[in-house]
Parts: C-alpha cells; sequence; structure tokens
C-alpha cells in the first residue's frame, strides 16, 4: 500500500475510513471496516471532486485502495508536504487538527486547506445514505476520514494487493531497487486520483518502509498461494539484495563487478 508522493502543486494523504464519536471527537475505531470492498468505492465515488467553501480554487480527488483504506489529493497552489496529519494512530482518542511544523506561510495555508476537508468529508459521509443502512444493521458508520502520510512515496509494486495474498517477493524486489538508485532503475510512483504513474526519484532513496501485516492463519496463507509444497520449493535467487559495507563506494564495486563478468 500506498506511501506517498507531494508536491507543491498537491497534497498526498494515504487514508482510512473510521468511526467518529461526533459529541466527543474520539475516534471510536480507525478502521470502520475491513469488509468494506462493496461499501468504500461507493464512499469514495461520493467524495471524489467534493469542494472546500473557503478555498474554491482547490480540487480533490479520491481514490479507493482496499479494505477500508483510500487515497485523497489535494491539487492547488501554495501547498507545503510539512504538516501533521489529523490521525491519532490509535482508538479511542481524539481527532487531531493539522498543524503545520514549520514557519513557513504555505505549511500553515496546508493545515488549514486540510482540516476544512477533514470536516467537509465527515459532512458528506454523515449524510449518506449508506451510513444509515449500516447503523440500521448495528455496524460501525464510516463518518470520518483519517488523513496522514504527507511526504512519502507510494513505489509501484505489481502484485501488491494489501490483503494475504499480496506478492511479498515483488515489494522487497522494488524497494531493494528504491535503495539501490541510482544503481538501479528507480521504480515507478503511484499518485492517487491520477491515471498514469510517475518516475520514482532517479537519485534513489536514503529509506524506506515496508508495510507486513499478518492478520490470517499460516494455514490460509499457504492455501492462497497453492500449498506448503509451492512455498518450499520456491527459490529466493531471484531476488539478491545488495550488501553494503560501511564505508564502501557503491559506484567502485560495480564498475569492479562489470569487469569481473567482461
Amino acid at each position: 500500500m500506498s506511501y506517498l508522493y507531494i508536491n507543491t502543486k498537491s497534497c498526498v494523504n494515504l487514508s482510512n475510513f473510521a468511526t467518529l464519536d461526533e459529541e466527543t471527537g474520539t475516534v471510536i475505531s480507525r478502521r470502520a471496516d475491513r469488509h468494506f470492498d462493496g461499501e468504500g468505492p461507493i464512499l469514495c465515488a461520493a467524495l471524489d471532486g467534493m469542494k472546500l467553501p473557503s478555498f474554491p480554487e482547490y480540487e480533490v480527488r479520491v481514490r479507493y485502495a482496499t479494505e477500508h483504506r483510500c487515497g485523497v489529493v489535494v491539487k492547488g497552489p501554495r501547498l507545503s508536504c510539512n504538516i501533521s496529519g489529523t490521525d491519532p494512530l490509535k482508538d479511542k482518542r481524539l481527532l487531531l487538527q493539522a498543524e503545520a511544523l514549520d514557519d513557513s506561510d504555505e505549511a500553515r495555508h496546508t493545515a488549514a486547506v486540510v482540516n476544512e476537508l477533514s470536516r467537509e468529508i465527515s459532512r458528506i459521509l454523515v449524510s449518506h445514505p449508506l451510513n444509515a443502512k449500516r447503523a440500521a444493521e448495528g455496524k460501525n458508520i464510516a463518518n470520518v476520514v483519517l488523513l496522514r502520510g504527507c511526504d512519502i512515496d507510494i513505489l509501484e509494486a505489481p502484485g501488491a494487493t494489501g490483503d494475504y495474498q499480496t506478492l511479498l517477493t515483488s515489494k522487497a524486489t522494488v524497494i531493494a531497487r528504491a535503495l539501490s538508485a541510482p544503481l538501479m532503475p528507480s521504480p515507478n510512483v503511484f499518485v492517487p486520483g491520477e491515471d498514469e504513474h510517475k518516475p520514482g526519484r532517479p537519485d534513489g532513496y536514503d529509506f524506506g518502509f515496508l508495510h507486513i501485516k499478518v492478520e490470517c492463519r499460516l494455514r490460509d496463507f499457504a492455501g492462497a498461494v497453492g500449498g506448503e509444497s509451492i512455498i518450499m520449493e520456491t527459490s529466493l535467487d531471484p531476488f539478491p539484495l545488495l550488501a553494503v559495507k560501511a564505508g564502501e563506494n557503491l559506484e567502485e564495486t560495480e564498475n569492479a563487478e562489470k569487469e569481473r563478468s567482461s
């Protein structure tokens, strides 16, 4: 799943549909429902293209990802990635206000935009008939979207699905390429709300975040990938990772390897 791209014309947030106690401002559950594949796209469609009353010049795009997750993009001038998010990161904590993380006008302005975005998203979700249906069925309503994750690139990893069928080797290979650039081509970056992928940073990355959750029984995972015999027979050879020693010059090492293989 996503990790985010941002520039001075767009602010991207990796987001959760969540349940908020409107009276206290407490996030009851950071995940409105893990089984949200049918309802998540409907709510994303309701939010996509929404307008911000105080900031009519900004465009808002919302795309469904998987389970309770979505991507939210705000496009417009004077945006900064140097802000905090609204996600309290744990259940039963107060919904946060986005705040500037530096003293720039752009950061303060972006925080104000994101806070209005959060309020307007909740206003739309509260009145959506899908939430009325969920409440009638005794389910958590999805009446808030928790916004987080500025200034992180979402790397394209083919086969990464966000569930227990995800291709972990693809994730590992992609992050290894990102950390090895420019010696290896940097992977593409996915931007929620845009149809085309963008090239990753040509000079590479200083660190990466590889998110793996174990939320199924080992027997279920083995069955999903074809059985225990398939796992045991899978070779790790196609997925070599670079080993770097302290003080080692990677460019000299690469040249030496080329000379030995020529």
